[in-house]
């Protein structure tokens, strides 16, 4: 259960702890780190790897955080600048908390550049410079930006083994409930690809026959672009246009007057362009009645309103937008507010409908979402996790249909794979973290003061327990089975 998890990790965090949140895609990594901002407020500094993933959770990148840019600077420019601007200078060294999510796509030589600046800027020579850090995300996932197939991780740095830290592996899916697709996804995250007949069995031939209706994944903009203008120019209604208002707001409400924020929004400057870019919100959003859209936003949970939803449009005028969604539901769409940091003070917000055209999105743009129906489109997939990325989106395997299957595009990265089985081998490591899962997981908060004795039966019953999760042979036994155990080991 997620539950034990997210307890582990708030002891972590209240020791003090460097902590690695992983697991494959749905299994809870996004929620977690959600809650942990809710709990910690502005005492968490939330960033991320990307532009999207950034705006997603309300951050900002780490490179704008830590004020490194694209790390092309020498370490001395680079503190320099970041001495001589106040604002970022405090932040810096006041922070305690950092989490970084999308941890796959920063690369050893930032995560490494990012160490020695914060260690400067701290004056503590200590890993990041004494900040507590919480990284985020799968490696079997999207890799860093690269130009050759020779990636170099963050797990490979130096500063990752400074770190000394603890892995939280999420197993269970929350997306997924059917056992065939979860064990079948895990195979080819994993780079096992003896049994690929289940996606074999959900690759269509005759395209034609799949309405455009159902959302279409691609591995480039060029061809979701080019999709998307087919499907809605193939819609015989008006065209409604809605312009987003963007704004600066001030954090902590104070007077913004000394920045020149007809230059900060002109959509010649630098943050305007790059807010532009990755914000899933369109500056201009163009809709018809009848028109297939998606949910860019969480709205109602609890009727299956999340983040990539989708829908048809069945009304519009200037205020509200009607969408049938595929579950039957009917809603009526308002604007929402999309927000970056530009620092600790200073946000871009963006007011728009969060809509967008849902016939065609790229595999980077998928990133995170779950979708009842979606075709995935191998023909242009090219990198390392895309394909597992694109195929792990729906929640039952019913929904996924596949054009241009080819299995020599599910690419597992040799370096991750032995990364996670040294993470594995390991685990024994942290023995008394699987302690404390243990008693969370079966409640032993009274026994913790019963006596020594016991103690030393439930470390080494726990080690027992954690060798067997590890080979998945006991990851549904019933709490009686280990009661039972305990009191036998403990009379003989």
């Amino acid at each position: 259960m997620i539950r034990n998890e997210f307890l582990i990790i708030r002891k972590l965090i209240e020791k003090k702890k460097n902590i690695f949140i992983s697991g494959g895609a749905g299994t809870g990594k996004s929620y977690i780190l959600n809650k942990l901002k809710e709990i910690y407020g502005e005492t968490l500094h939330i960033t991320s790897t990307t532009g999207l993933s950034a705006i997603n959770i309300g951050g900002q990148t780490i490179h704008s955080w830590a004020g490194i840019g694209i790390c092309d600077k020498s370490i001395k420019e680079t503190l320099n600048k970041i001495i001589k601007n106040s604002e970022l200078y405090i932040k810096l060294r006041q922070c305690t908390k950092l989490a970084i999510d999308e941890i796959s796509m920063l690369d050893c030589y930032t995560f490494d550049y990012l160490n020695t600046i914060l260690k400067l800027v701290r004056n503590n020579m200590l890993p990041f410079g004494g900040i507590q850090m919480i990284l985020v995300g799968d490696f079997y996932q999207l890799p860093p930006v690269h130009i050759d197939s020779d990636i170099e991780f963050c797990f490979e740095s130096s500063s990752w083994e400074e770190l000394n830290i603890f892995p939280i592996i999420l197993n269970d899916s929350i997306r997924q409930r059917e056992q065939n697709y979860i064990e079948a996804l895990n195979n080819i995250r994993m780079g096992n690809l003896q049994n690929l007949k289940l996606f074999y069995d959900r690759s269509i031939k005759n395209i034609d026959k799949i309405s455009n209706s159902i959302l279409r994944i691609f591995g480039t903009n060029l061809d979701a672009d080019r999709y998307n203008k087919k499907c809605f120019n193939e819609i015989d209604s008006e065209i409604y246009e809605y312009k987003a208002t963007d704004k600066l707001i001030s954090q902590k409400d104070k007077n913004i007057n000394y920045f020149d924020k007809s230059k900060l929004l002109s959509e010649n400057s630098y943050m305007y362009k790059f807010f532009n870019s990755y914000c899933k919100a369109p500056k201009i959003l163009k809709l018809k009645e009848g028109c297939k859209v998606m949910l860019l936003k969480n709205l109602d949970i609890k009727n299956g309103l999340v983040n990539g939803s989708c829908g048809t449009v069945i009304y519009l005028d200037d205020k509200k937008i009607k969408v049938l969604f595929d579950n039957k539901k009917l809603y009526s769409i308002t604007t929402e507010e999309f927000e970056y940091t530009l620092s600790n003070q200073l946000k871009i917000q963006r007011t728009q409908f969060p809509l967008c055209l849902a016939y065609g999105i790229t595999i980077h743009k998928s990133q995170g979402m779950t979708i009842n129906k979606l075709v995935v489109d191998f023909k242009n997939i090219f990198d390392y996790g895309q394909a597992y990325v694109a195929l792990s989106r729906t929640r039952t395997i019913d929904g996924l249909y596949i054009k241009n299957f080819d299995k020599n595009k599910i690419l597992t990265n040799s370096k991750v794979i032995k990364f996670y089985e040294k993470l594995k081998n390991n685990s024994l490591k942290y023995w008394y973290l699987y302690i404390i899962f243990f008693i969370i997981e079966n409640n032993l908060y009274p026994i913790m003061d019963i006596g020594y004795k016991f103690k030393i039966i439930l470390l080494l019953f726990l080690i027992l327990y954690q060798l067997c999760r590890i080979f998945k042979s006991i990851k549904n036994t019933p709490s009686w089975w280990w009661w039972m155990s305990a009191i036998i080991l403990y009379f003989f």
